[in-house]
């Protein structure tokens, strides 16, 4: 098969074929023709006029509207190593070295174990002020993500997901919803 053969085998998948006599093309002339050869053809699907343009349009506006519920019940965790990452520094490692420090085996972590180990013993109230800073920035963010939701046209249980789990593990769940654009059609508010 040559290569003009294959492009008008793909160009009549997408355009029915119409006979080339005049009166059939004459009857047909509000539509595009396009030339392949000895045939004619013209596209399957037109814009719509009359009655079918009103049915066109609401399918339209019922494909805006879905979109946009699709958009406003968005929601993703962060990646599995960011979780693991955040829930064993901030709630294993901090919380037990600040408020459970004798349980704190700290020859496992070598040279660090030993640094942190005499920064409790000669300021044990860093560890509360770092533990306090650390909580009160994850509840920052949560509220950005709150307000970062409604800008997006995010609500409902999505925006509360979003709040808690910005809550718990900060930045990179708040970079899945910074990240997150809405799909074409939809516009902001």
């Amino acid at each position: 098969m040559s290569t003009q053969e294959l492009i008008n085998t793909c160009m009549l998948r997408f355009h029915a074929p119409t006979p080339t006599n005049k009166s059939f093309a004459s009857a047909s002339m509000s539509e595009p023709t396009q030339s392949l050869g000895n045939i004619q053809t013209r596209p399957i699907v037109s814009v719509p006029t009359g009655v079918n343009a009103s049915l066109y349009s609401s399918l339209k506006f019922h494909r805006s509207v879905t979109m946009q519920s699709q958009s406003a019940n968005y929601f993703t965790l962060p990646s599995l190593p960011w979780m693991i990452n955040i829930f064993g520094w901030l709630y294993c490692g901090l919380y037990s070295t600040v408020f459970i420090p004798h349980l704190v085996p700290y020859h496992l972590f070598g040279p660090a174990g030993t640094g942190i180990r005499l920064v409790y013993t000669y300021c044990p109230f860093f560890g509360k002020v770092l533990f306090v800073a650390a909580h009160l920035v994850h509840l920052g963010e949560a509220v950005y993500a709150w307000q970062l939701c409604r800008k997006k046209g995010i609500n409902g249980r999505a925006q509360v997901k979003w709040f808690a789990s910005t809550a718990v593990f900060g930045g990179p769940s708040l970079y899945e919803l910074v990240v997150f654009k809405q799909k074409s059609g939809e516009h902001l508010d």
